[in-house]
């Protein structure tokens, strides 16, 4: 059955929510007492254990950028894994998203479980390898491979949430592309950096305060959920908050700017702010909301903003300190194509979306148009994040080569910011 387009982004939030609410069950009917907005959630013990093969050294684990997340490596039984981090919430289980490369991991499946709208398996002794850290004893949801199920992580083998940070303090230094994993009773803070409180939010998330002000001037006081796997800078609701109203120049389109909403829009708030530091212009991801509504999903800061920093994470001590990272004078850019696009079976890039008055509208490029190449150079010939970068540089002038109902045409457009 082929879904609709809105089915796909309805299936894809359904499919998340799930996973959150599977993930925190357990917590969610021991500990969810809520006593004007404060909940009772406890970090808890961390999940297995771990051994350091060189006490001495520093645990350092390299990172790379890969469709607006980063990941690192993880050794399973001598194999390699891609893995991604998240702490939208926090969960004690490793997650495996399914795929023949997983199937054939070893691992002793031995329990059923349930994974989104999937059935999956639980091995409860795993030992994972990182570098000069080895983690043991860890339990692991694996995903039942579906060929025909959308992948929505791919290039990616699976997550990692608690293992690391109810272990360690974390440090995600984003200048050097590295995270650094530290023993609490060995972390020492000493550099330039701000410290902020960590609220404790609905299903163990947590909340950093910020100063919101839009385009009307008025500035509002937001608690937002932390998310470093979060796609946008910003999700703010509307309303909820009296002064959080939808700029004058958006575009709507949903957007995964929310977990309990598929309509959206996109837009630019004047300026957020966390202490002394003040962002502008950022992009923001608006999602309407009851007023009741909790900040769960739809209220909170994501992966493009926190990078502008190198972030500390202290559970331990509910803190978070942030230093100013290489990124964090950077615009905040918006598909300066004003495409939207998805790679096909055949590696080209099938245009989903085009959006008015955008550069992309103005050269007379359509939805279900192929990309076969750019600037004279086959889509399947660019590595990872090429052609992100190609694609974002403003001002510049690239050419793209077209099918359109089995015919080959050229355009060029010039790369302008749409926000």
């Amino acid at each position: 059955m082929k879904l609709s387009k809105m089915s796909r982004i309805h299936f894809t939030y359904v499919i998340i929510i799930t996973i959150l609410f599977f993930s925190n069950i357990v917590l969610a009917q021991n500990e969810n007492e809520k006593t004007n907005n404060t909940y009772s959630y406890e970090l808890g013990p961390a999940p297995g254990t771990y051994e350091l093969l060189e006490k001495d050294k520093k645990i350092i684990i390299p990172f790379e950028f890969y469709k607006n997340k980063f990941r690192f490596k993880s050794e399973i039984k001598g194999k390699t894994y891609n893995m991604m981090l998240d702490n939208g919430t926090l969960w004690d289980d490793l997650l495996f998203f399914g795929s023949p490369k997983i199937d054939s991991a070893g691992f002793n499946l031995t329990e059923e479980t349930q994974f989104g709208m999937t059935k999956a398996d639980l091995d409860t002794n795993v030992t994972v390898a990182l570098k000069n850290l080895v983690f043991k004893n860890q339990k692991v949801v694996v995903s039942r491979y579906d060929k025909n199920r959308p992948n929505m992580w791919e290039g990616f083998d699976g997550q990692f949430s608690a293992t690391f940070f109810k272990h360690f303090v974390v440090r995600i230094n984003f200048d050097d592309l590295f995270i650094e994993l530290i023993p609490p009773e060995k972390f020492q803070y000493s550099g330039n950096g701000q410290e902020f409180e960590m609220k404790i939010g609905p299903f163990n998330t947590r909340t950093i305060s910020a100063d919101i002000t839009l385009e009307n001037e008025k500035t509002t006081s937001i608690d937002l959920l932390i998310d470093i796997g979060g796609l946008h800078p910003v999700y703010l609701p509307l309303g909820k908050y009296e002064n959080i109203t939808l700029p004058s120049k958006s575009i709507e389109g949903g957007l995964g700017s929310g977990f309990f909403n598929t309509k959206g829009y996109m837009a630019r708030i004047k300026n957020i702010s966390f202490g002394s530091y003040n962002l502008e212009n950022a992009l923001t991801a608006f999602t309407p909301v009851e007023k009741e509504t909790d900040i769960f999903g739809n209220t909170m800061i994501g992966l493009p903003l926190l990078k502008r920093f190198n972030v500390i994470f202290n559970y331990f001590e509910n803190k978070i300190i942030l230093e100013p990272s290489k990124f964090y004078k950077d615009s905040f850019m918006y598909n300066i194509t004003g495409l939207r696009f998805r790679p096909d079976r055949n590696g080209n890039l099938t245009i989903t979306k085009v959006y008015p008055n955008s550069p992309a509208s103005k050269s007379n490029i359509m939805e279900n148009d192929i990309i076969t190449k750019i600037n004279d150079v086959p889509i399947e010939d660019f590595k990872n994040g090429e052609i992100k970068s190609l694609l974002s540089m403003e001002g510049g002038i690239i050419k793209l080569d077209l099918l359109r109902d089995n015919k080959s045409l050229s355009v060029e457009l010039k790369l302008q910011d749409i926000l």
